[in-house]
């Protein structure tokens, strides 16, 4: 039994019968380095590491998807925990109660729904205080270690409803 690495993805197949991989596709029992993918490259029928300056930029290139990738989940997180206690037609429904009470000079209405915005403002601060962190980081480690106080801007919502909204006067 040998193993096979595809030329295109570098999937590795361990234990398998050649004959059954084509070598246009495959290569056949090819030296493995040790060490991550996008640092490979294919000479003749065989892997070998890139240069050092591809391995760099592969490495930065890397560094940015996995950037991308966190910003998005942090993202996601912040989007999922807000939806979860107002629903995005709540949100909207608040805020227009929120712009006819200012027009209309209907300030405890105001200042019963303000606090909601203010929240859902220090969450996008918090939000996106992590991922300044994220983008400047320099390596993955440092990535995987940005965060946010998800639970703890939670326990600080308003807890504001559309009823007692639309029941207060004046």
């Amino acid at each position: 039994m040998s193993t096979v690495v595809n030329k295109q993805t570098f999937e590795i197949k361990l234990s398998v019968n050649t004959s059954e991989y084509s070598p246009t596709v495959w290569l056949i029992n090819p030296t493995i380095p040790e060490a991550p993918k996008r640092h490979w490259e294919i000479v003749g029928d065989n892997l070998e590491l890139k240069s050092l300056q591809d391995r760099i930029l592969a490495d930065a290139a890397h560094l940015e998807e996995y950037k991308l990738q966190k910003m998005d989940a942090l993202e996601d997180e912040f989007m999922y925990a807000l939806g979860d206690r107002y629903k995005p037609n709540r949100r909207e429904i608040l805020s227009l109660y929120l712009a006819l009470a200012v027009s209309t000079g209907k300030t405890n209405r105001a200042a019963y729904i303000q606090p909601l915005l203010d929240w859902i403002e220090a969450g996008t601060v918090q939000l996106f205080s992590a991922q300044d962190a994220v983008q400047g980081a320099n390596s993955t480690e440092f990535v995987d270690g940005v965060g946010q106080n998800i639970n703890g801007w939670l326990a600080s919502d308003p807890q504001v409803s559309i009823r007692t909204a639309r029941g207060l006067d004046g």
